[in-house]
């Protein structure tokens, strides 16, 4: 009878686990799921090669590149229910706000500094990258350059499978990211000087501009012009910004 017993135990196990697989999926398939809306800039390469995806990371190389404006704005929430979409928060218009990672004002109207965030891995030992070496032009005579870039550890291990709002840099602990805290001190530079970047390591800077967040409504460029390997000067070709919208699945 052991054996028996124990088969049949085997089978209810195992036909409570695709039970509760059916029903997880039956549920969102069917059931409650919860997006958030986002207003997103991005990121295309004309003429392309190279590729670069919606969320900035482009391969020169061994080089792989994250380029990522920090000015993502939340828009609602919507709530699908028995595959039906409704709207159970939006927000006016009138109100929306910037992320507020990097931002203590996060109104539109924001004067804090615009941040770009970069991810940066480098599968050659002789790669040197200037963080300084950025250029943001609106088309409209608007142009930003950085005043100061923050090193901080990367949030992912990997550069691959990024969303557009779930930033590239990594809080320390309950620390606020806000760029003019003091404790932040040590971890800011203005210094023009390219960094040498170690082989298969990931780097992450977050690049303080000397403009105000642009809306990601609008369509901008930025340029990356200190990139060099073996002492040679990399061209990154200009990547362009333009309006998007992300949803961020919740549950």
């Amino acid at each position: 009878m052991r054996p028996v017993l124990s088969k049949m135990r085997r089978y209810n196990v195992s036909r409570a686990l695709r039970i509760s697989v059916a029903a997880m999926l039956f549920a969102w398939l069917y059931g409650c799921a919860v997006f958030d809306t986002h207003l997103v800039s991005s990121a295309s390469i004309e003429p392309s090669p190279p590729p670069i995806s919606q969320v900035g990371r482009l391969e020169i190389g061994d080089t792989v590149l994250v380029i990522r404006p920090n000015n993502n704005i939340f828009t609602g929430a919507t709530e699908r229910i028995l595959g039906h979409s409704s709207n159970f928060i939006m927000v006016e218009p009138r109100n929306y706000k910037f992320s507020s990672f990097y931002c203590q004002n996060t109104q539109l109207n924001t004067q804090d500094p615009f941040v770009v965030e970069i991810l940066i891995s480098s599968g050659n030992p002789d790669t040197v990258f200037n963080p300084m070496g950025l250029v943001l032009d609106d088309g409209k005579g608007i142009r930003g350059y950085p005043a100061r870039f923050y090193t901080f550890p990367p949030r992912y291990s990997t550069t691959r499978w990024l969303n557009p709002v779930t930033p590239l840099c990594r809080e320390r602990g309950t620390q606020s990211m806000h760029m003019d805290l003091p404790a932040l001190s040590r971890y800011v530079s203005a210094s023009h000087e390219p960094l040498p970047l170690m082989k298969d390591k990931l780097y992450c800077f977050a690049v303080q501009l000397d403009i105000p967040p642009i809306d990601p409504r609008s369509a901008f460029t930025i340029t990356v012009t200190d990139l060099r390997v073996h002492g040679q000067k990399i061209t990154v070709p200009v990547i362009t910004y333009s309006p998007d919208t992300y949803k961020e699945y919740l549950h």
